[in-house]
């Protein structure tokens, strides 16, 4: 089902993409930070809701009435996403109107209503860059803020580094804070690149972007990210166990070097990847399991796994403390 007042119109700026699954607990402050946006020009909101079974259709519908000149939303019967279908590239973009994309997942919102205005605003003035992003929150199910906010200070105000964002954990650019043309996704090499690999699309769509200029990172708050810790939570790491998550991300590396270049160098990502992976096995007796994903690693990729492992121990070890420490502290919040 497709709720459009709006079809085509060339006079919208920019068009908020979110997609929405089993997000009822959350979609209200969503779309409250979507239709509250504070802006000189016009823009919409694409919604895809992937067959909620939770009443998420039927919040999106009262919104829909309430804003039809900002509201579009696909309703979903059956779910697309266990079909294997690209939801962004089958169901959205062929309907988009903006001549830039803002991000938003269904379980995150945006503290910042002026957001899309401030970002308008610089790539418009600013047409070498081909994004531009922000600060992000975390925040679990009781509204507790579980991790320090990325990127971290000393990486905001300045042009993002592709090395920094594949290899540093507080470089990370969270791609709901992101803004860019629309013109970007629908090229083909982007579209392949995703069809090789159908779980995983944050990073793709970054390296895409630097591809095609400098991401500039506001030293502002764009994004509060909900880290899902509900019973049958519908986020990736809830969906998918950790062998599976490893498995996506080496199709993630080879997709990438298959379309988009060889000189996007993952070799690092991706063994931070296995090496977590290689320590989640050996804690549970599960070294066949990890061989396996091994197995499935490019050859460019390939080394001694345990020179991999010792290589990553210290930032796996990060890890871990900052695990400790989160835990510590949400025990006495």
């Amino acid at each position: 089902m497709l709720l459009d007042r709006i079809g085509t119109d060339s006079e919208i700026k920019v068009t908020i993409i979110c997609k929405i699954y089993n997000h009822k607990p959350y979609i209200r402050r969503t779309l409250d930070s979507f239709v509250n946006q504070k802006t000189n020009f016009r823009y919409e909101i694409l919604l895809h809701d992937d067959a909620s079974t939770d009443g998420s259709q039927e919040i999106i519908k009262e919104y829909f009435q309430k804003y039809p000149d900002k509201i579009r939303a696909i309703l979903q019967e059956d779910n697309q996403y266990s079909k294997g279908k690209l939801i962004g590239h089958d169901f959205m973009h062929p309907l988009v109107n903006g001549k830039y994309i803002a991000l938003c997942e269904g379980d995150d919102y945006w503290p910042c209503l002026d957001k899309i205005q401030i970002q308008y605003d610089f790539l418009e003035s600013h047409k070498e860059y081909s994004a531009v992003c922000g600060i992000t929150r975390y925040f679990d199910d009781e509204d507790r803020e579980v991790l320090t906010p990325l990127p971290a200070s000393k990486y905001a105000g300045k042009d993002a580094s592709e090395q920094n964002f594949l290899n540093v954990p507080t470089a990370i650019i969270g791609s709901n804070t992101l803004m860019h043309p629309t013109e970007y996704i629908k090229e083909e090499r982007y579209v392949n690149a995703l069809q090789d690999s159908l779980k995983v699309g944050d990073i793709i769509l970054v390296l895409h972007l630097f591809d095609h200029g400098k991401i500039f990172i506001m030293n502002e708050v764009f994004q509060n990210h909900r880290i899902q810790t509900r019973k049958n939570a519908s986020n990736y790491n809830s969906i998918f166990n950790e062998k599976t998550r490893v498995e996506h991300s080496i199709a993630v590396v080879s997709s990438i070097n298959k379309n988009l270049g060889d000189h996007h160098d993952l070799s690092k990502w991706i063994y931070h990847q296995t090496a977590t992976y290689l320590s989640h096995c050996i804690k549970q007796n599960r070294i066949n399991d990890f061989k396996e994903c091994y197995a499935m690693l490019p050859l460019r990729y390939k080394k001694n796994p345990l020179l991999m492992f010792v290589e990553e121990l210290p930032r796996l070890l990060l890890e871990l403390i900052r695990s400790k420490i989160k835990n510590f502290s949400n025990y006495w919040l």
